[in-house]
């Protein structure tokens, strides 16, 4: 799964779900906006992936600092 971070950190299950579900999401209105052309769409996908991108990367770098 993407997303998918082994913890003991109560909580994070419900994060690490929210964010595969979130770049699954992204990847599936990137594909639709795609099909469409539509340039300004596009960039509001991209956008919205990188977001979401982010938001792994900041959970990553919190379980990372509890289990150090």
């Amino acid at each position: 799964m993407i997303g998918h971070f082994e913890t003991t950190v109560p909580g994070e299950v419900v994060q690490e779900v929210a964010i595969a579900e979130g770049v699954a999401t992204s990847v599936i209105i990137a594909r639709a906006v795609l099909a469409e052309g539509s340039a300004v769409m596009i960039v509001a996908a991209v956008q919205m992936v990188e977001a979401v991108l982010v938001a792994m990367v900041e959970v990553v770098m919190a379980v990372v600092s509890k289990v150090a």
